[in-house]
């Protein structure tokens, strides 16, 4: 942009001293266009590599936002004192909560083993030990999740190096101007992900059952267990209605701070379009055609070495053949000019003899100054 700047104001400044077929105006404005196109289409390299390093970024935010629901204790008592289960079950509530936080650690790798000690029906018992086809299958679908939250954190580490190097490569390419970049990019990739989003909850708001299983599905597409008997304390305990509560709280969060990002974008992209001057693309207004006025060859050399001797606004009477310019900056005399006529010859006579003294001529070498400062 500031290459095209630079071009636009030396053409207008050959507009309007004349131009001239060694430097057209036209070509000066067409070169400043074509910087223009160039620094568009870096501008738009520039937010796609930041749309889809935003879009990573809302992946991350989003990850961020199930790892701080999952360890919320509170929300996780409350939710269970909401669903109200315990007496169903036989147990206390302060029990579910421990059941529950062991199934979180274990989940997150902070302990080895899911079973804990709670009281059932005025007996002590392990809280997870149903047999299913010989194996303890509620033991067996946690090691499963274990594994899938475990992945699920490695793909968070490359989300966020991805998106910082997505993030360099359109800082790189926009310059100066990549915070705006950056902020129409993530508008663009909040966009696409918004679409996705509004897609999957109206599927999960008319059917969270089928949205549940297919869920499942994707992430233990090789398993046998995830689908636990009624029997099962864990099935009892963290029901349909359960998961639905924790997916509300996990995008209400995340889209607080997705929302938040691009409030804050849109406000920073309305304040500097403000202050900052449309750039529009630079026309003139011409019947000719720029590029007939154009005479390649060789240039005359005599015209050019008597132009490095003159300011700018005399080069066209050079190249025009209008006149030549003289080395030392003297006027020719004509001579019929110098010869006094008779009239002003007697008038001097009349003068000498009233006593009038004729005007001193300048010396010649202030006016030979005053032609040198003129030039220069």
């Amino acid at each position: 942009r500031r290459k095209a700047c630079y071009c636009a104001v030396f053409a207008v400044c050959l507009q309007k001293s004349g131009g001239g077929v060694y430097r057209n105006p036209e070509l000066w404005y067409n070169m400043a266009n074509d910087f223009k196109r160039r620094a568009q289409m870096k501008k738009t390299a520039a937010t796609v590599l930041a749309a889809i390093g935003s879009l990573l970024l809302i992946l991350c935010i989003l990850f961020v936002s199930v790892w701080f629901v999952m360890n919320d204790d509170i929300f996780m008592e409350r939710e269970l004192q909401k669903l109200g289960n315990n007496t169903d079950m036989g147990m206390s509530l302060a029990d579910q909560s421990k059941a529950l936080k062991r199934l979180i650690e274990y989940m997150q790798g902070r302990v080895d083993d899911i079973n804990v000690e709670v009281t059932v029906n005025g007996e002590l018992v392990e809280m997870f030990n149903l047999e299913y086809e010989g194996q303890l299958i509620e033991q067996v679908h946690m090691e499963e999740v274990r594994q899938v939250w475990s992945q699920l954190s490695t793909y968070f580490m490359l989300c966020a190096i991805i998106a910082l190097a997505f993030f360099a490569l359109a800082a790189i390419t926009a310059g100066k101007g990549f915070i705006v970049q950056w902020m129409r990019g993530y508008l663009g990739g909040l966009a696409f992900f918004a679409f996705v989003a509004i897609f999957v909850a109206a599927w999960a708001a008319v059917d969270f059952n089928a949205f549940w299983t297919m869920f499942h599905q994707i992430l233990f597409p090789h398993s046998t267990t995830w689908m636990l008997p009624d029997e099962s304390r864990m099935i009892q305990m963290l029901t349909s209605e359960f998961f639905s509560d924790v997916i509300v709280r996990i995008v209400a969060i995340g889209a607080a701070a997705i929302a938040a990002l691009a409030l804050i974008s849109v406000v920073a992209l309305l304040i500097i379009r403000r202050k900052r001057p449309v750039y529009e693309e630079i026309e003139i207004e011409t019947d000719e055609d720029p590029f007939e006025t154009i005479e390649l060859g060789e240039p005359n050399l005599i015209i050019e070495h008597k132009k490095l001797n003159l300011p700018v606004h005399k080069w066209d009477e050079v190249e025009r053949g209008a006149g030549e310019p003289l080395a030392t900056g003297d006027e020719p005399k004509n001579d019929a000019e110098d010869e006094p006529t008779e009239t002003e010859g007697r008038g001097a006579v009349d003068g000498e003899i009233a006593g009038d003294e004729p005007a001193e001529d300048e010396p010649a070498e202030d006016e030979a100054a005053g032609e040198e400062d003129e030039l220069s």
